[in-house]
């Protein structure tokens, strides 16, 4: 039976906080995208930024899980200085090939306070698909634990597509929980 799929990277933890709690209202696996190295402290930051500007594929370490064996990918990013953060960038070209077969993608994103949209066209790019679904959250919405009613908005948006993404278990799992 296949699943969905939640493949993200986080730096600070919010986005890896919505991962988990889409996954618990989804039912999905999670993919946590982890560099090779890992750059720390306040020149972590610059390279971060840098890196998404100048759109680099910077190493990955291993993954756990084949994008093929999913009916549902959701991609989840944290915004760097107005672009997908690099580490999804790597992920998505390791994984292009697979995507291509790939039934439906959604996309998620953390941000300052803007450019979900520019993040959300990038995202459409880089896999080559129109999500069924979006979820853009500011920090201050993740920091205050305030984006549960977004998050089950979201999951009722993938389940009510009514496509093979989700298994007639995971819908029913998902809108038990949203009611």
């Amino acid at each position: 039976m296949k699943k969905a799929l939640i493949a993200f990277y986080s730096r600070t933890g919010r986005t890896r906080q919505v991962a988990h709690a889409i996954s618990r209202r989804c039912d999905a696996h999670l993919e946590d995208i982890q560099l090779a190295h890992e750059p720390n402290g306040w020149r972590g930051y610059l390279y971060s930024a840098l890196s998404a500007i100048r759109q680099r594929t910077p190493a990955l370490g291993p993954l756990e899980h084949a994008v093929g064996d999913y009916d549902l990918v959701i991609v989840g990013t944290p915004i760097w200085a107005f672009h997908v953060c690099s580490p999804v960038r790597s992920y998505l070209v390791r994984v292009h090939d697979s995507l291509r077969d790939i039934a439906n993608v959604a996309f998620f994103c953390t941000m300052g306070g803007a450019g979900a949209e520019r993040v959300f066209g990038e995202l459409r790019t880089l896999t080559g698909h129109t999500p069924i679904a979006t979820l853009a959250l500011n920090e201050r919405e993740v920091d205050a634990n305030q984006y549960s009613a977004r998050v089950a908005q979201f999951a009722e948006q993938l389940a009510g597509r009514g496509s093979p993404s989700l298994t007639p278990a995971q819908r029913h799992a998902i809108l038990r929980t949203i009611k």
